[in-house]
């Protein structure tokens, strides 16, 4: 019942492969988290996946008690099966009814298992939120009347279509029904509004009472003004790819329900300052019911056709209940770059060449240490001269694929119906 974000291990991976979801008996099925109140640690695993943008990958860890018998005889046929996640809040005793909250949707890209242990790989894609009691009368947008019926009414729903939820299971394999839901789910591409929603209900419930919630939003290209989806990383995880020399703007999107005192201050840093250095205040401060804060970062200029790699990450201070989280930036080569590169060789070898053909020592000489200085002064500039001077360091990685289908966030409605 625990969830993180992306990490490598040695798992017993899925068999699943290319087939596709017909093949496998498993087209109009639809996988259903939970992740309860039992734990701190389940509750901060949910603000992690809420606070991650779209394309990001979590892993979602289940004993095989807490399956349904549909998710374990299938479980290792699950890529690609459509993911909905909630937070479940529960008594250990089983006291009352748990009250479930659909938070994000999203898709299989791996299950694999460790003895009697599970382990899904969750694509992260829209918020979803329970939709507002529109007829209730309470005029304030925080009274909890507003949502108490919608909660009740989700949790019959999920009954009469036959879909497991905790207290019978926290991951279960069931008929996707969000078609169904339209009059009591909503998800589209206006994430704040989801994200305000789900805030709200979850911020009345014990575990969160004290939370930050924290969403990235986007990250924005400073000179064009377009937003860069989640791309495949060298290192196999999910990546933001920067083009070298660049800047760039990191927006998130915070929400208090009970705004905070006195500011509270996010800090963010990055693993290495050649790929990536943020401009100016490293992080930013959570002082209001809502805001829109920014990052602004600036990619290096990677030489010798390199691929830079780096982390940023995002962390609240000692003590405060807030989400965790790395983004991975893959800094490329311009174009304009990789043109130097490409001609760097032959303006520094030019004077090489001419100085073993000339016939005067001393005009040997000088178009050799022109030659040799040029050299020196391209890669001083971060330009590729291989072969006449030795190289800079690289932080080159084999490139692989990463079956990322996310776009970035942007404005129109989609109904329950859409749901991916």
């Amino acid at each position: 019942m625990l969830s993180s974000m992306h990490q490598n291990g040695d798992m017993v991976a899925s068999q699943s492969s290319e087939r596709p979801l017909q093949d496998r008996g498993l087209r109009g099925q639809r996988l259903y988290l939970f992740s309860s109140n039992m734990q701190p640690l389940y509750a901060q695993n949910i603000l992690e996946a809420i606070a991650a943008p779209t394309g990001q990958v979590a892993t979602f860890r289940y004993g095989t008690e807490w399956l349904n018998e549909a998710a374990e005889e299938n479980w290792s046929q699950l890529e690609n099966v459509p993911v909905l996640i909630h937070f479940s809040l529960q008594h250990e005793a089983e006291y009352f009814e748990p009250a479930l909250f659909p938070l994000r949707s999203g898709w299989v890209v791996e299950a694999s298992m460790e003895g009697s242990y599970r382990f899904v790989e969750i694509e992260l894609g829209q918020d979803v939120s329970l939709r507002w009691d529109e007829e209730n009368p309470a005029p304030h947008r925080r009274d909890s009347q507003r949502f108490l019926p919608s909660l009740g009414e989700y949790r019959s729903f999920l009954d009469s279509n036959g879909i497991v939820h905790p207290y019978g299971g926290s991951a279960t394999l069931g008929p996707d029904v969000l078609s169904k839901a339209s009059h009591l789910l909503e998800s589209s591409a206006h994430t704040a509004e989801h994200f305000a929603r789900n805030a709200n209900f979850l911020a009345r419930t014990d575990a969160f009472e004290s939370a930050l919630f924290i969403r990235v939003l986007r990250l924005v290209d400073s000179e064009t003004g377009a937003g860069l989806p989640l791309t495949g990383s060298h290192d196999g995880a999910p990546a933001f790819e920067l083009v070298g020399g660049n800047s760039y703007t990191l927006e998130f999107f915070a929400y208090q329900p009970q705004p905070p005192k006195v500011p509270i201050s996010i800090a963010a840093s990055v693993g290495d300052s050649l790929a990536v250095q943020i401009v100016g205040e490293q992080g930013f401060d959570v002082a209001s019911e809502y805001d829109r804060p920014r990052l602004a970062i600036q990619a290096g200029r990677p030489g010798g056709g390199q691929v830079l790699s780096t982390v940023l990450a995002v962390t609240p201070p000692s003590g405060v209940m807030g989400p965790k989280f790395s983004l991975h930036f893959d800094v490329l080569p311009s174009t304009r770059d990789k043109a130097l590169n490409l001609g760097a060789p032959f303006v520094a070898l030019g004077p090489i060449a001419a100085a073993a053909v000339v016939p005067d020592p001393l005009w040997s000489i000088l178009l050799a240490l022109l030659g040799v200085g040029l050299a020196i002064v391209l890669q001083w500039f971060g330009v590729s001269t291989t072969g006449l001077i030795s190289p800079t360091a690289s932080a080159l990685r084999p490139s692989t694929e990463f079956p990322v289908r996310s776009t970035p966030d942007s404005g129109g409605t989609n109904s329950a119906p859409g749901i991916r």
